[in-house]
């Protein structure tokens, strides 16, 4: 094999890197229209790429199709977006990186080894906090991108300590958005606490709540039984507020309420 011819040819104490005598007897085996190159400075790491190509790319061999993350994948770009999308590197074959039937090696080292390559995708770009309204008010919501294995639906979240906990489906093919959102009562940790989001939590029980501009309604179902616990709760909740204000002391917020 190529690999081998290269690396009984410089396995002497006395090879380099940066010898242009050197490159142009490793382009001898490079293909037509192709060359290698030094894949970074003081690298022993050689990769082919195109002749005319300047860039920092090089090639690589994908076998098709493949299954990536339980998703069969028929090529690359495909390959590329759902690595994107679960946010884990592709891990290269380096069986069909060093070539079969006479193909050259798209990566070779001069040392005879060769760590295992990937190919890593963008971070997701950090999001300007969800706004949620009701009324003329309105709170933020730090909001997120999270993997998920899908190239045709994108799936958002919440992140971080709010009183809202959001989660947000898009198919990017029937062009269907799903949210759920619950009331994150862990936040609040006392009940002068609760007296700071009651607006907000009572207009959130009549769902008056909205998100986008008030394109969407968060609205459920369930609507009347919200606004009949909001309404019970709030009772035990005014009452611990007058305890605490002739105490002149501050009341933890009840986590569980029993009968």
């Amino acid at each position: 094999m190529i690999v081998n011819k290269f690396t009984a040819t410089f396995s002497n104490d006395e090879k380099t890197t940066s010898s242009k005598a050197l490159l142009k007897y490793i382009n001898k085996s490079a293909p037509k229209g192709y060359k290698y190159e030094l894949l970074y400075p003081e690298s022993h790491t050689y990769s082919l790429r195109k002749d005319k190509d300047d860039s920092t790319t090089f090639l690589i061999r994908l076998d098709f199709p493949m299954t990536f993350e339980g998703i069969n994948v028929k090529n690359p770009q495909n390959l590329l977006e759902l690595s994107y999308r679960v946010q884990k590197p592709i891990i290269l074959d380096q069986t069909l990186q060093k070539g079969k039937n006479g193909q050259p090696p798209t990566l070779f080292s001069l040392t005879g080894e060769i760590s295992k390559q990937s190919i890593v995708p963008s971070p997701f770009p950090k999001l300007k906090p969800l706004k949620v309204q009701w009324g003329n008010k309105s709170l933020d919501v730090p909001f997120k991108r999270i993997p998920f294995p899908s190239l045709s639906e994108s799936r958002f979240e919440s992140v971080g300590d709010s009183i809202l906990d959001i989660s947000l489906s898009i198919n990017e093919t029937t062009d269907e958005t799903q949210i759920k959102t619950n009331i994150n009562f862990n936040y609040l940790k006392t009940i002068d606490d609760y007296f700071k989001f009651r607006d907000f939590l009572e207009n959130y029980s009549k769902g008056k709540v909205s998100l986008f501009s008030g394109h969407i309604k968060l609205k459920t179902e369930d609507d009347s039984e919200k606004k009949k616990v909001f309404k019970e709760n709030d009772k035990l909740y005014s009452a611990l507020h007058l305890i605490g204000k002739r105490l002149d002391s501050t009341i933890p917020f009840p986590q569980k309420i029993t009968e």
